[in-house]
Order: C-alpha cells, then structure tokens, then sequence
C-alpha cells in the first residue's frame, strides 16, 4: 500500500506513556468531588430576564412586567425561586451556567445526564490514557481494611494488564 511520507507528525493533547509504570493515587469518592464555578450569566440581565419570564403567565398584556420599574428585591426572590424549582422550570434552560465537576465515579455522571436542564461534556475513557488516572474508592471498601487491600490490588493489577 502506498504511504505518504509528507505527512506532519501528528501532537496529542496528552502525553503518551508507552513504557511508563502505571500509577494510582487512592481518592475517597466522597472527598475527591470538588464543584467549580466556570461562567454564568450576568446577574442583573438573568434577574430580570427571571421575573420577565415566571410573570409572562399571568399578564394580560405581553412585556407589561418591566424588570427596571420592579424593586429588586422582586428580582432576586424570582431568581431565587426559580433556582429552588419553586417557579416554572423551563425558566432554567434559559440561564447558562457552565461547571466542571471533578472526581466523580461513572454512576454519578449517568445521574447527572439524566437531569432534563443540562447538557454534559465528559472527559473521555475511550481514548484517553489511564495508566496514570486516580481511582475512586467506595466509602464502605475503604473501612473495610481487608476488601481495601483486594481492591487496590485488582485497580493496580488492571492498571498493569497488557494487551498483545
């Protein structure tokens, strides 16, 4: 088959790690979830956008619900409602927030996709090396020092398994 040799080299977004022992740093699943705050909307426009779009219903006249004639304590108590679920919920496929959310198992991410308000990107397992990846560890394996110590042994053991 013929090949071309013009070909740039292609650069991974990750190390490769052929020939590298694998390692694992042991994490609590509960202690290992940390919630970032990316982006949000702006807080004044998501307010009134809030109150616009809850009082919408009720109006006998669309638009007559101006947000800048409204005191704002209005304002934040229909934010606050609508991020309780205390007012209508569609009003939340409105308001884009973005979070990263660290050290969860796949158990927890299938929940999380599962809620009708996100959207979810997650970092891949497919193709992504995970020779080097921490592991998550059940609260009850984790006081059990016995069934601990097997399944640290099989996470490593797995970790070491080599395909021909």
């Amino acid at each position: 088959m013929p090949q071309n040799k013009s070909l740039e080299p292609v650069e991974f977004p990750m190390p490769i790690r052929f020939g590298e022992k694998p390692c694992t740093e042991f994490k609590n699943d509960l202690e290992s979830i940390n919630v970032v705050l990316i982006d949000h909307p702006d807080p004044i426009r998501a307010r009134k956008m809030v109150y616009q779009f809850i009082n919408a219903t009720w109006e006998d006249k669309p638009g007559s619900h101006n947000p800048d004639c409204v005191e704002d304590w209005r304002l934040f108590h229909a934010l606050e409602a609508a991020l309780q679920f205390k007012a209508l919920p569609t009003v939340l496929e409105t308001l884009d927030f973005t979070f990263r959310i660290e050290g969860i198992d796949v158990q927890t991410v299938t929940h999380l996709i599962r809620h009708r308000t996100g959207s979810f990107s997650a970092q891949c397992t497919g193709d992504r090396w995970q020779s080097h990846a921490g592991a998550l560890v059940p609260g009850p394996i984790q006081n059990s020092p016995e069934l601990y110590k097997r399944w640290k042994k099989l996470v490593k053991d797995s970790k070491s398994f080599t395909v021909i």
